[in-house]
């Protein structure tokens, strides 16, 4: 069998990709396709081959093709990887499917909704009945389109393990007194309070060591911009995180830092303290 997958945002990303790497792992075929956030994981995290042209994935026939419902673009009517996907598919004779994250279904505001996907995965009995009251499925229609199956992330974050030598790293950081802080999301739109945060933990005397998780970019460049932006912060900061998986490091930290993140509900099914 052979499946087709398209994605745009981190967050539906997220949801995706656990998806597709469990029936790779039953020996499903899988064709990836993604742009913005969505590509920059599979590049830099997962590490996974994909396409940025979903004509591609269709030239190879997959039997369905499942999509994050990712957010298009308000400034383009019926645009965005998802919006393509579920254009061009049915079109083709293949059928669709939409998998809800935590942003839901932030896409509807962006189409007019002349295009449908055949059926909707969603996170739980309440997201069936937000996607239902959405796109217009009363109660009767719904279990025939609308299957609650939980949230694939948090399988990964439930069962992920910390790599032995940061988790020992940190643990002795722990032991010494040292705050580990994880920031995570759309960095540049808050690290001014981040500096304020520290700041404030830096008057108490706290110690403090951060971890850099941004899609896309090395945490050595963005310690290296946060050293000379903030060269009076007394914080120690990680360079070679970017070693360890994702959701190891969610692991690693006490506290996460972020701002409108699906990483945040990761966290907290972690069992982390979460500032957004």
């Amino acid at each position: 069998m052979r499946f087709g997958f398209a994605m745009k945002d981190p967050g539906g990303t997220q949801c995706v990709v656990p998806v597709a790497k469990e029936l790779m792992a039953r020996g499903v075929e899988a064709l990836l396709c993604a742009i913005g956030g969505g590509a920059k994981i599979l590049k830099f995290e997962e590490k996974l081959p994909f396409t940025e042209n979903f004509d591609e994935v269709l030239a190879q026939k997959p039997d369905i093709v499942i999509c994050s419902i990712d957010t298009g673009d308000k400034d383009k009517l019926n645009s965005g990887m998802t919006l393509e996907a579920t254009q061009k598919a049915p079109a083709a004779g293949i059928p669709v499917a939409w998998i809800q994250d935590l942003w839901g279904n932030h896409i509807k505001p962006y189409w007019d909704g002349s295009v449908k996907p055949d059926y909707f995965f969603t996170i739980d009995a309440a997201g069936m009945r937000k996607i239902g009251e959405t796109w217009g499925y009363d109660s009767n229609q719904r279990p025939k389109k609308i299957f609650p199956f939980g949230q694939p992330k948090f399988d990964l974050i439930a069962k992920a393990e910390a790599e032995p030598h940061w988790k020992a790293f940190t643990e002795s950081l722990n032991n010494r007194g040292t705050l580990v802080i994880t920031v995570a999301g759309q960095i540049l739109g808050m690290l001014e309070c981040i500096q304020h945060f520290l700041s404030a933990l830096n008057e108490v005397g706290k110690s403090v060591f951060v971890d850099f998780m941004h899609h896309g970019r090395c945490p050595a460049e963005m310690v290296e911009d946060f050293r000379k932006e903030y060269p009076n912060l007394k914080v120690g900061l990680a360079t070679e995180l970017e070693k360890v998986d994702r959701n190891q490091r969610l692991l690693l930290g006490n506290i996460l830092f972020t701002m409108f993140s699906t990483d945040a509900a990761n966290a907290a099914v972690a069992g982390k303290h979460v500032i957004s």
